[in-house]
């Protein structure tokens, strides 16, 4: 399951990347600690 789920998020990063052509990696690495973080407060709180 958690291959499956990386694999869509990856999908989804590599996605913003090739379409928005003003998202840089700065922008891509503030996305992918936006989700850390909210994946860690999911976790917490519902799991």
């Amino acid at each position: 399951m958690q291959v499956l789920f990386t694999f869509g998020i990856g999908l989804v990063f590599g996605f913003a990347k090739y379409k928005i052509k003003d998202c840089k990696y700065p922008g891509l690495a503030f996305g992918h600690g936006l989700y850390d973080f909210i994946n860690t407060l999911v976790r917490m709180f519902v799991v």
